[in-house]
């Protein structure tokens, strides 16, 4: 049983994951699911990229995902907005994110990148 409030499910999603994000923290990424789970990534028209926490063959594992943009990109998140279902164990995730290209990375030239993105999270087992 879920015993997070809505305060816990904000701690999770803005410092446990986004923190690890903008930290580069791939264990601290990856701590925040479970093993079973299954990430989709969607992106404009793009065939939807899926990793998993325990993949099998033929599946992308979970920390394939940051692995590449945590050597090219600095990343900063903010101005979040949730909607959280303390019930139902459900929170949707707001928020602007910047990655500017770091040093020598293959699109340095191209200058930072502002996104307005949503994420959805289903949680279980704390």
């Amino acid at each position: 049983m879920n015993t997070f409030d809505h305060d816990d499910d904000i701690t999770l999603v803005e410092q446990n994951y986004f923190g690890s994000v903008m930290k580069e923290n791939i264990a601290g990424v990856v701590s925040c699911f479970t093993d079973d789970c299954e990430v989709v990534i969607y992106k404009g028209n793009e065939t939807p990229r899926r990793c998993c926490g325990s993949p099998t063959v033929g599946q992308n594992p979970l920390a394939a995902f940051y692995e590449q943009p945590f050597i090219d990109y600095e990343t900063v998140v903010e101005d979040f907005e949730h909607t959280i279902d303390v019930s139902a164990h459900r929170c949707a995730s707001n928020f602007n994110v910047t990655f500017t290209p770091k040093p020598g990375a293959a699109h340095e030239d191209v200058g930072p990148l502002r996104y307005t993105n949503s994420n959805f999270f289903r949680c279980r087992d704390g």
